[in-house]
């Protein structure tokens, strides 16, 4: 019996209804490694195919009982100190008054200026609202199916699995809380693209074949309904 078989097996006996959830979330981050594979090297279409399921499937987790979801209020509060803040998203342009003080000020990079002067710059009329909205665009949802129900990975061995995910605002807006109503998280990038996850090793690549996992995804997305009908009555 595969490694993934037996966990379900003995998550089903400790919470029927997680036992759906986390398995689904097991598959859930095989595909993201797939997507960060394709991404590694060029392959766009592979990429979008991947994180396309992966945000089906992550729409689905977000009705899990025991998900705790919170806010990443922007990219750059995950790397402070590392000379690197834009992240994917370009910061905003700053009022008249702060470009002519940053050059002033004879910080060699903006984004320098931006960090040192943070609270600064939030209560300024013009820069103010041109930073909140770039933490939000540049935030990031965050589920975690473990933060909850540690006790589900009792007697589980599924070594290099994560069950936690980040979502881009653009993405998790549409079927997640505002993010004001969320508490909020500070995490750090993995590396200064601001990338979160990681690509498969070959061998990991080997064990779960990008057809196995997108085939497994969409079987259990194929069930959902049932799942999460079950889901919003624990919840009630």
């Amino acid at each position: 019996m595969s490694a993934i078989a037996t966990a379900t097996e003995r998550w089903r006996r400790v919470d029927a209804t997680a036992a759906y959830f986390m398995e689904l979330a097991h598959w859930t981050h095989w595909v993201s490694c797939w997507a960060k594979a394709h991404e590694r090297v060029g392959n766009r279409e592979g990429r979008t195919r991947c994180y396309d399921l992966k945000h089906s499937a992550m729409e689905c987790l977000a009705a899990a009982p025991h998900v705790r979801v919170s806010w990443v209020p922007s990219f750059q509060q995950l790397d402070i100190g590392r000379g690197r803040l834009e992240g994917k998203i370009a910061l905003p342009e700053l009022c008249d008054r702060h470009e002519r003080e940053w050059i002033g000020a004879g910080y060699f990079e903006r984004d320098q200026y931006i960090e040192s002067h943070w609270s600064l710059l939030r209560s300024c009329p013009v820069c103010g609202p041109r930073l909140i909205e770039h933490e939000t665009k540049a935030g990031l949802y965050h589920l975690d199916l473990l933060a909850n129900r540690p006790e589900l990975m009792r007697g589980v061995e599924l070594p290099g699995v994560d069950f936690d995910f980040h979502v881009p605002y653009r993405i998790g807006v549409a079927f997640l809380p505002a993010p004001d109503e969320l508490p909020a998280a500070r995490h750090r990038a993995l590396n200064s693209d601001f990338q979160f996850g990681r690509a498969l090793t070959r061998s990991e690549a080997n064990d779960h074949p990008e057809g196995t996992v997108t085939s497994r995804i969409r079987a259990l997305l194929s069930v959902r309904g049932g799942h999460i009908r079950r889901a919003s009555t624990a919840n009630a």
